[in-house]
This record gives structure tokens, C-alpha cells and sequence, in this order.
């Protein structure tokens, strides 16, 4: 694309957080409501993962709970090489699938896509788990890039197969505001179509404790272990912990493509204390005063169209009264009114470099709920605010946040440790068009999750959803989100409606024993014949329908041009086309039964090179492989010729196997499971860097759009995490050294 004179609006469309005990939207918004906190002694779960001593000097914190789960068979690691990832980095892989699928993607819909990934840097002055490793793990190359911060971003890169740029940055407390400036300008230059911006802060080691020898040295630590933003009693900040992605497009694009928007990033703007601030470490109130009105002229809002300012806000009696002073600069003396400002340090504690990714989800949080939420902790200003000499107040009580022009606008600030300061302006998503009358046609609701107990808990979480306005109910957008937008697990629930009435009898039922009971995974087999030609020009049809297809055929073609291949090797390469679709379905067969052209089909879905294959199809012979005796059920070579008498098995068949038949349904691309029992392997595995992506029927992607008829998605349930399957297992030896990752589930 052309390069603009200035950065698109970007538009937020999936988000995933998670907090100490608050990991959805009713979660936070409940405990933003009700002025709460997260402040607490490190849990004792926690404490029996990790091995930790607590002690009486120990600081509360915003802690998270659990830091050891960890589903490492759906990246496809191995549990010993899980274990030596650091476990912010686990949780961002979690939390960055999250994001996308709660833009309403499968996360193989973006596999091979220009979408950046921007982090945050995390951590310091905190120790990473190769420093918590015993010195004979630390020796090992997976402990050394299971900690280094540019794994953090490359990570998420390598698992998801997103080809645009993965950078770490770091500007200490301002580093997620910062990176997503970067992405505003990454997506403006046509560098990437999207981008995942976010991270994950963790305080690992020993608990913080209030001893002077443990004390920061900075001297902005809570003696009381309670941050109180502008408060006269504010002594400080605390730690806290959690993360997050949001997925960012350009706006154009959103809306375009269907997707459902949360906020509009409208402008942003990035600065430096530089020599205007009294010490490396102090902040200037000059500079924060500046970034702010180069924020607001980029975004082209005056003083006016700001209705709520979310604040850096760490509770210490020398920068609240500097942030208040850049606040009042940038207002202007001309500006009459008197705006709320807050800071959600006070509910959730310091997040560090993720400071300001909470400060947006609570905006975010209030703009779904056309509120202003109160300060935690807040009983009266600190007379070193001089509010009265300013167009400023703090909020102290849950208010109306009226729409100014059907909008709101917010500004959000963070001020880096490092002198870097960042802010940005956020702007309310547009309120998605109720959809238009239609014919009440049936449609497809397809609800999967790891286990049993997950996907009833997705049944109760859509009830909800449904049950909150079964009027207005987009049964069309749902349908399609959660059959194509959705990487299917084993447990799985499916059923058709015409409404979301009929939706909600249907749920009811299930869940009140009325119903059918989720169907439990069966055995599965997969017949595959013999096919004795396949027309050219078919195979390239049918590849327009199916990016995995494509995929297919691309990587034969590297090895044999397509209009050299004789009726056989064409027949092999539908037959290995319509096994990679079902995989990308989510089909992975328990029991493969094959034949003829079936078996290197087979073969090939079992990780033999499709070359290897076409080569033994290049001598003249029959189109038809010849027929060999059937061979023991047994056999493990992948692809092996296997039989079975049993009634209980189930047969799927390929997709259509004749070049006239209509093409199958496109399912996403998602990766093959890594949870298969199948005996006879039919997932291809990690895709070959020799196979090409240019062939002509192969033109480079983008996410499918969605919803072309403008609808929005309406919220709706994630995957749960697996559950765990039993009792902790906390490391041996030194209850300081102890690694607090090494227990997974």
C-alpha cells in the first residue's frame, strides 16, 4: 500500500487479559465497579508450585494465582522443553491464541499472514528462570532461549507462523503504550496487515519483602502495600501482575472485513524527559505535557472531546503532583470544563511493563459499560495536587459517562521509568447495526473444548450470552464464528436453530439433562481408495477453496511442474489435497484404511515427502497403483495397509474424490492436533520450508473477512484451559532457587 502521510486509525479488535482474579470481562469490571483490589499474600497454591518460604516480611501484591499450567502439547513442544520456557512466555502464547480467537479467527486463519508481534519488555530488575535454574540446566540451549526477552515475540511468531516483524521493546513502564505506537506506524507503512501487541509481567524468585535490604531503592514502593493514586494517605506503588494482547487492524480494514471493534486508536505520540527532568529517574512535567497535546493534535480532538483521562498514576507524592502539572499544561488555560482522571494501579498494583495494557483494558472496560469507575483506595486529594487550580478531578464514584456525538474519548497515559513517555487516544468503537430481518434459516452452533467439564462450561458461558438478549441475538455472526473461527478440540457439542430461542431451548436442554449429552470423542477411521485420474484444472479449483489444498499442491509443484504429472501422480495429489483439508478440519483419524493411490496418500499424510512419492508414480503403468495383499492392523509404518472388524468404529471418507463433484466445505487451517491417537499418522506436520507459497494458484493471504454484511460478532465463549490433571509437583532443594515453572498441567 501506499505510504500515508500519517498513521491509520487502528481498530482493537480481539483483546485477552487475564489479573489476579479477574480474567474476563464480568470478573474486572465487577471488582472496577466496586472500587476493589487484588492486593494479597502470595497464594498458598503458588507457594506449593513454586516451593517459596513466606515469611512476615513478604509484600502483598497483585499475584497471580497459577504460573505453571501449561497446555505445551497444543504448541507442540515436549514437556522437558516447556519446562525451561520461562513462564511469562508460556502464558503469552496462551494469551496471544486468546486474543485472536476473540477477534473471532482460528489462529491458523493468520498462519502465513504479514501480522506483527510486538512485546513488551518484561522482568527486570526480576529475575528470569534460567537465573532460577540449577547451573547443570543452564546449560542446555533450551534454557538459554527460553528466557531471552527476543524469544518473547519470536516465540509467539514461530508457533503461530506470523511472518511480520516480532519485536521486544522495552522502555520499562511504558513499554506496551510504546509498542503499540509502533504498530500503529508498522501497519501505516504497510509493513503488516495486523498486529498482536502485548505481554506479560510475573514477579519470579523470592517474594518482594519490606526489608530495607530488599527495598527497590527507588523509593516508590507502598510501605503499606497499597497504591492510592492522588490520595492524600498515598505513600507509593505495589507490585502487580498479569498481561495481555490486544489485535489491532487498520480501521478501513475492520470494517471492512466485518470485525467487530472495541476502540479506535485514533493518535498517539512518544517522547523523552531528556535533560528537562531533574535526574535520570525523575519525571518532567514539561515533557509529559508535550506528549500529551502531540497525541491529541495526531489524533485531531481538542480538550474538549476528552471526556476521561486514565493516569500513570503510581500513587508516589512526587509524581502525581508532575503528572497533574502535564495534565493542566495540555488542557490549556482556555478550557473551561473539569474531566475524571483515575489509574488503575490502585485496583491491580504496578504492572511494570504492562502498566499501561491494564490502564487500556479498563478503559476499554468502561466504555462497555457507559461508566466511569472510581478510584480504589481514594478518600481526598493530596493538597500537593492543587486540584482546585485545574480543569481535573478525581473520580471517586461510579458516574454516567455521557456520549459526546454517540462517542467517547478517553486519553491514556504512561510515563516510563526510563524517561520515555507515551500517550494515546482512544475512542469508542462504533455500536455494530442490529441485523436486518432475514429468513430464519438453519444454522450450525459448534462448541468443542479440551475436556468434558470445559465444554460444559462453554455450553453455560454461550447460555448466558444468549440468554442476556435472545431478541437481538446474531444467530448468523455466531454460527460462523464458532464453526470457522474456532480451532476444534475433542469434546465437542454441535447442533442446528433457526433463532436464538430455539438456541436457548437447545442449551437449556443439555445442560438440565433434557437433551442430548455432549457427543464423547469416538473412534474415528478413514477409508481411502484408489482415484484414476484427476483433471488439472480441477486440482486448481479445488485449491482456490482451500488454502491447504493449496498448500498441497504448491509443494509438488516445487518438485514437478504440474503439467508434467500423468494420470496417477494426478489422482496422488487429490487424494493427499482432501486428507490436508481434513486435517485442517480437525480430523485426525484413530485408524487409517487404505489401498492403491490411498496408501501413498497416506504416506505422504504421515510426513513422507510428497516427492519421494511422485517420483515412484514417474514410469509408465497402469494409473492405478497396483493392489498388495493386506497387511497386519498392526503395522505401525505410517500409511501401512490396516483393516478392522469392529461395529463400534465410525468410517469418514475423503472429500469428494471425483474432479466433478461441487468442492467441499472450506474449513480454517488450523495446525494438526497435538492431543491425535491416531495410529496411522495423518497430520502433515511442520510444513516444509522448501515448499513455496508463489504458486499461480497460491497468491499470498489474508484473513478471510467475516460478516460481509457489517454485522459484529457478539461475545462469546473462549476454550477453556485444560484442567489439571492432579496435585502439584513442587521442585526439591532450595525454597529460594526454586524454579516456578517446572509444574505444568
Amino acid at each position: 500500500m501506499a505510504h500515508p502521510a500519517t498513521p491509520d486509525r487502528l481498530a482493537v479488535i480481539g483483546v485477552a487479559f487475564e489479573f489476579p482474579e479477574a480474567d474476563d470481562w464480568t470478573a474486572l469490571t465487577a471488582l472496577l465497579r466496586g472500587a476493589g483490589h487484588t492486593m494479597r499474600p502470595m497464594p498458598e497454591r503458588r507457594v506449593q508450585d513454586t516451593g517459596l518460604t513466606p515469611t512476615p516480611e513478604d509484600r502483598a501484591g497483585g499475584w497471580i494465582e497459577d504460573i505453571t499450567g501449561f497446555d505445551h502439547r497444543r504448541f507442540g513442544l515436549s514437556r522437558a522443553e516447556a519446562e525451561l520456557v520461562d513462564p511469562r512466555q508460556r502464558r503469552m502464547l496462551q494469551l496471544a491464541v486468546r486474543a485472536i480467537g476473540a477477534a473471532g479467527y482460528a489462529p491458523a486463519e493468520l498462519a502465513g499472514t504479514n501480522t506483527a508481534v510486538l512485546v513488551g519488555g518484561y522482568g527486570a530488575p526480576h529475575p528470569s528462570l534460567f537465573n532460577l535454574l540449577p547451573p547443570e540446566e543452564q546449560r542446555g540451549g533450551p534454557a538459554t532461549t527460553g528466557s531471552l526477552h527476543a524469544y518473547a515475540a519470536g516465540r509467539i511468531s514461530y508457533h503461530l507462523d506470523l511472518r511480520g516483524p516480532a519485536q521486544v521493546v522495552d522502555t520499562s513502564c511504558s513499554s506496551f503504550l510504546v509498542a503499540l505506537h509502533e504498530a500503529r506506524w508498522k501497519l501505516a507503512r504497510g509493513e503488516s496487515d495486523l498486529a498482536l501487541v502485548g505481554g506479560y509481567e510475573l514477579v519470579l524468585g523470592a517474594v518482594p519483602r519490606h526489608s530495607a535490604a530488599a527495598d527497590d531503592g527507588l523509593g516508590v514502593l507502598s510501605a503499606t502495600d497499597r497504591c492510592r493514586p492522588f490520595d492524600a494517605a498515598a505513600d507509593g506503588t505495589t507490585h502487580g501482575e498479569g498481561g495481555g494482547f490486544v489485535l489491532v487492524k487498520r480501521l478501513a480494514d475492520a470494517l471492512r472485513d466485518g470485525d467487530t471493534v472495541h476502540a479506535v486508536i485514533r493518535g498517539s505520540a512518544v517522547n523523552q524527559d531528556a535533560g528537562r527532568s531533574t535526574g535520570l529517574t525523575a519525571p518532567s512535567p514539561l515533557a509529559q505535557g508535550e506528549v500529551v497535546a502531540a497525541a491529541w493534535r495526531d489524533a485531531g480532538v481538542t480538550p474538549s472531546d476528552i471526556g476521561y483521562v486514565e493516569a500513570h498514576g503510581t500513587g508516589t507524592k512526587i509524581g502525581d503532583p508532575i503528572e497533574i502539572q502535564g495534565l493542566a499544561a495540555a488542557f490549556g488555560p482556555d478550557f473551561t470544563g473539569v474531566r475524571p482522571l483515575s489509574s488503575v494501579k490502585a485496583n491491580l498494583g504496578h504492572l511494570g511493563c504492562m502498566a499501561s495494557f491494564a490502564g487500556l483494558v479498563r478503559v476499554l472496560a468502561q466504555f462497555r459499560a457507559g461508566e466511569v469507575f472510581p478510584t480504589a483506595h481514594f478518600t481526598e486529594p493530596s493538597e500537593l495536587l492543587a486540584l482546585d487550580t485545574t480543569p481535573l478531578r478525581v473520580a471517586d464514584r461510579v458516574e454516567p459517562w455521557p456520549a459526546t456525538d454517540g462517542t467517547r474519548v478517553a486519553g491514556l497515559s504512561s510515563f516510563g521509568l526510563s524517561g520515555t513517555n507515551a500517550h494515546l487516544v482512544v475512542e469508542q468503537g462504533p455500536v455494530p447495526a442490529r441485523p436486518d430481518d432475514e429468513p430464519a434459516a438453519e444454522r450450525p452452533v459448534v462448541l468443542s473444548a479440551p475436556t468434558e467439564q470445559g465444554l460444559r462450561d462453554q455450553l453455560r458461558a454461550l447460555r448466558d450470552v444468549v440468554a442476556a438478549d435472545v431478541s437481538g441475538f446474531d444467530l448468523a455472526a455466531a454460527s460462523e464464528t464458532l464453526t470457522v473461527g474456532r480451532e476444534h478440540a475433542a469434546h465437542r457439542y454441535a447442533t442446528a436453530v433457526h433463532d436464538g430461542a430455539g438456541l436457548l431451548d437447545r442449551l437449556d436442554a443439555v445442560l438440565h439433562g433434557k437433551g442430548a449429552e455432549p457427543v464423547k470423542p469416538g473412534a474415528l477411521v478413514l477409508a481411502v481408495g484408489d482415484l484414476r485420474d484427476a483433471d488439472l484444472d480441477a486440482l486448481r479449483r479445488q485449491a482456490l477453496t482451500s488454502p491447504r489444498f493449496a498448500d498441497a499442491l504448491a509443494a509438488a509443484e516445487a518438485h514437478l511442474p504440474s503439467d508434467t504429472w500423468n494420470p496417477a501422480q494426478r489422482a496422488l495429489m487429490w487424494l493427499v489435497g482432501a486428507q490436508a483439508v481434513l486435517a485442517a478440519a480437525g480430523v485426525a483419524a484413530d485408524l487409517v484404511l487404505a489401498h492403491g493411490l490411498g496408501k501413498a496418500a497416506a504416506r505422504v499424510a504421515g510426513g513422507v515427502p510428497v516427492a519421494a512419492e511422485l517420483d515412484a508414480l514417474t514410469e509408465p503403468g497402469p494409473a492405478v497403483a497396483p493392489r498388495t495383499r493386506r497387511r497386519s492392523t498392526r503395522r505401525s509404518r505410517p500409511g501401512a495397509s490396516t483393516s478392522s472388524s469392529s461395529t463400534s468404529r465410525r468410517a469418514a471418507r475423503c472429500p469428494p474424490c471425483s474432479p466433478d463433484a461441487p468442492p467441499p466445505w472450506r474449513p480454517p487451517r488450523p495446525r494438526p492436533c497435538a492431543t491425535s491417537t491416531s495410529r496411522a499418522a495423518t497430520s502433515t506436520g511442520p510444513r516444509s520450508s522448501a515448499a513455496p507459497r508463489a504458486a499461480a494458484w497460491n497468491s499470498p493471504r489474508r484473513p478471510r473477512p467475516r460478516n460481509t454484511a457489517g454485522r459484529a460478532r457478539p461475545p462469546l465463549p473462549r476454550s477453556p484451559r485444560p484442567q489439571r490433571p492432579g496435585p502439584p509437583r513442587p521442585r526439591s532443594g532450595s525454597t529460594t532457587r526454586s524454579s516456578p515453572s517446572r509444574v505444568m498441567s
